[in-house]
């Protein structure tokens, strides 16, 4: 938290300030006491996600921002693995580095790529729609590239599903 603050050139009364303004007040003293590590290594969830939006960065660069040098456990009986690992964890792009079984580990990595996927295409039709708006002002026609876009959608929404997610949107009308 220090770092990024000392990145941002602000005080740690602004960052409570601006928790403040976010809804989810966290006090001066609270903070200062997260930042020494004085608070018995106890940061709750909705914290770190306030904390995050106050420091203008994501919940995982705040947790490992010495990513991918340093070190860093993942609970307290693990062995200490390189931060960047830790960070990869964090992210979904690896599984339990060696603490679950083998299989376990395939399936969430599967599970995550799925949603990753789902995520970049539903991402990439939103910048072609506003990309057409733009273009062709409203209403516009749907270009080949969106229609291409719906159709992987679809499929990626599909398999999201096959892999264990929920996900809205797509019933029987589209053998979802």
């Amino acid at each position: 938290m220090r770092t990024r603050r000392t990145e941002l050139g602000i005080t740690a009364a602004a960052v409570a300030d601006r928790t403040k303004r976010l809804g989810y007040p966290i006090t001066r003293s609270t903070l200062a006491k997260i930042e020494s590590g004085s608070r018995a290594s106890k940061l709750d969830i909705s914290e770190l996600l306030i904390l995050a939006l106050a420091l203008e960065t994501t919940p995982a660069l705040l947790m490992y921002s010495d990513a991918p040098d340093g070190e860093s456990r993942i609970s307290p009986s693990s062995p200490p693995f390189p931060s960047g690992d830790s960070y990869e964890w964090w992210c979904g792009e690896t599984g339990g580095m060696g603490i679950w079984s083998a299989e376990h580990e395939s399936d969430s990595v599967a599970r995550i790529s799925s949603l990753r996927r789902l995520l970049r295409i539903r991402k990439a039709r939103g910048r072609e729609r506003l990309r057409l708006y733009r273009e062709q002002g409203s209403p516009y026609r749907d270009s080949a590239l969106v229609l291409e876009l719906d159709e992987e959608e679809s499929e990626a929404a599909r398999q999201a599903a096959r892999d264990g997610w929920t996900v809205k949107g797509y019933g029987e009308h589209d053998n979802g």
